[in-house]
């Protein structure tokens, strides 16, 4: 299955697509951010889509893994606390 997922900053005016291998594969930006001319304001919302779409992403392939596992008995559910 193919793992996407999406995150977003500023009220949907930057998002970020990653992919299960936390590769970029999308980045939309609202042009009306680049006429404001904050370069770090923009910079903090890239980075804060770019943690949300990882942060989804880690949570799918957690849930994945966790379904694989459960197929051989493994229970996963206390790794990572």
């Amino acid at each position: 299955e193919k793992v996407e997922a999406e995150g977003e900053a500023g009220g949907a005016m930057v998002k970020v697509r990653m992919n299960g291998f936390y590769r970029i594969t999308k980045l939309d930006i609202e042009p009306s951010l680049l006429a404001q001319g904050d370069c770090q304001f923009l910079e903090d919302l890239v980075v804060a889509a770019v943690n949300q779409a990882a942060e989804k992403v880690g949570v799918i392939l957690q849930a994945q893994a966790g379904e694989v596992a459960s197929q051989f008995g493994v229970d996963l559910s206390q790794f990572g606390q």
